[in-house]
């Protein structure tokens, strides 16, 4: 008995296996699996096959779940602003946490008006706490935009969507 193959995994799992020891009582084999960066960060459930030369039992399915997390987190995942008036401002706290110290390289918003303040620097620690404001425009509407974070722990920018609503000034209402 043998196990020949793992199908292609899911995509965002990889997965290997090798005999470890083989003799005329038990055959054991170890499986790794590893969730790659291209993976969907979230709760995962997902069928692993594995392709065996029995003509009885030619594949055996094995279920994986779990949650993948990126390195760093950022807490809330979405920033919500508020509902603001022309030219008035907000701010909220926005949190990064990892389980390593990590350094904060970048930061950056495609958002005008909005701006992000570092309390207790960009150097590494496990907890960044920074500050998120925005300055509303004169203009009433929707608007949304995207910080982006580069850290030394992350290849691409953690990616935080940032909303606000801007309402007409009450003296500007019929």
């Amino acid at each position: 008995w043998r196990i020949e193959a793992v199908q292609p995994p899911p995509k965002g799992i990889a997965a290997k296996i090798s005999e470890i020891e083989r003799n005329d009582q038990v055959v054991r084999y170890r499986l790794q699996v590893q969730w790659t960066p291209t993976g969907p960060l979230g709760p995962f459930k997902e069928v692993l096959t594995l392709k065996t030369n029995d003509p009885g039992t030619s594949e055996i399915f094995l279920l994986l779940t779990g949650q993948a997390a990126a390195e760093v987190e950022a807490h809330p995942p979405r920033v919500w602003l508020g509902a603001v008036q022309p030219g008035q401002a907000a701010a909220k706290l926005l949190i990064l946490r990892a389980s390593r110290p990590f350094a904060i390289q970048a930061a950056t918003a495609n958002l005008a008006g909005l701006t992000i303040d570092f309390q207790g620097g960009k150097g590494a620690q496990t907890i960044h706490r920074l500050t998120v404001r925005y300055q509303a425009p004169a203009s009433p509407g929707k608007y949304v935009g995207v910080i982006r974070i580069q850290t030394d722990l992350n290849q691409h920018p953690l990616e935080i969507p940032v909303q606000a609503v801007v309402f007409p000034s009450p003296e500007n209402q019929p």
